[in-house]
């Protein structure tokens, strides 16, 4: 009996150990293409050339970066894809099927996105070549059931892109909190004058000036509402359409943030002085 046993757990092994190479043999080409023939240059400056997606995006990460931006969620985006996976294995392994030509066409794809982002030395399309070749390796080996479940944990990666591009678009944003929050204050017996798109003033105290920081409302706080967005709905098993309304509707929750934020940061002016509108109108109030 033991040695039957060993002959019919032999082949079982054996293919949860191809698995494994194969996998690992995989994910590391992947890695080594990304890392020599994704970007050209992580700035300006020949002294800080990289190849590398990978270190392209942790240098946007790093607000102390000379590229660095304030996107504090980004961290963990990869990982928290990778937890999405981890939650749906059991409805993988149910959706398996055979392997798909689409699939492959979907890496050739993400090769030719590649090729495209390397010439054009946009790195941020390199990183759509990315999560359409994370998609589509598992759409090619496993069928359609298995990259329709995909498609969530390899959109979420997109939040790992330093959308500071936007940013034009967040001081438009933080104006119209400061018009509302100005006309709220006039509202409730507290005149103010707008000293600047995001620089509110109380004239009943013209020392104190409330700034919409951009801490409190920039392209991080923008991205990290949306990843946080995008996470509710796809945990509520939310339709495509609905996670694209609540991701959209983002922009609008961050000017009604930053309006409340300021009209706490007022209130504790004048109730408490500088120290007052620390603790209330502080970052944690936004959120």
């Amino acid at each position: 009996p033991t040695i039957i046993s060993f002959r019919v757990g032999l082949p079982m092994i054996s293919k949860r150990l191809f698995a494994l190479v194969t996998s690992a043999t995989i994910a590391g080409l992947v890695y080594f293409l990304f890392d020599r023939y994704a970007v050209t240059g992580v700035g300006y400056s020949v002294a800080d050339s990289t190849t590398s997606l990978f270190t392209w995006l942790r240098a946007r990460w790093l607000v102390s970066s000379p590229y660095g931006h304030d996107f504090p969620h980004a961290w963990l985006v990869p990982w928290i894809s990778v937890a999405m996976t981890v939650w749906m294995l059991p409805r993988l392994r149910a959706a398996r099927s055979q392997p798909s030509w689409m699939g492959f066409g979907a890496v050739l794809m993400a090769l030719l996105v590649l090729w495209v982002a390397a010439r054009a030395q946009q790195p941020r399309l390199a990183g759509l070549a990315f999560i359409l070749m994370v998609w589509g390796i598992p759409y090619h080996l496993f069928g359609w059931g298995v990259a329709r479940l995909m498609m969530a944990p390899c959109a979420f990666l997109i939040f790992t892109f330093p959308f500071d591009l936007l940013e034009n678009t967040m001081q438009r944003l933080r104006h119209g909190a400061a018009v509302v929050s100005s006309g709220l204050l006039s509202g409730f017996g507290v005149p103010t004058r707008l000293d600047d798109t995001t620089t509110i003033r109380l004239l009943t105290d013209p020392e104190r000036v409330l700034a919409l920081s951009s801490q409190a409302g920039g392209v991080g706080s923008l991205m990290y509402l949306m990843a946080a967005a995008y996470l509710v709905s796809w945990f509520l098993q939310r339709r495509l359409g609905h996670l694209a309304v609540l991701v959209a509707a983002t922009p609008v929750v961050v000017v009604l943030a930053n309006t409340a934020r300021t009209l706490l940061q007022a209130m504790g002016a004048l109730l408490g002085g500088p120290r007052g509108e620390h603790i209330l109108g502080g970052a944690p109030s936004f959120y």
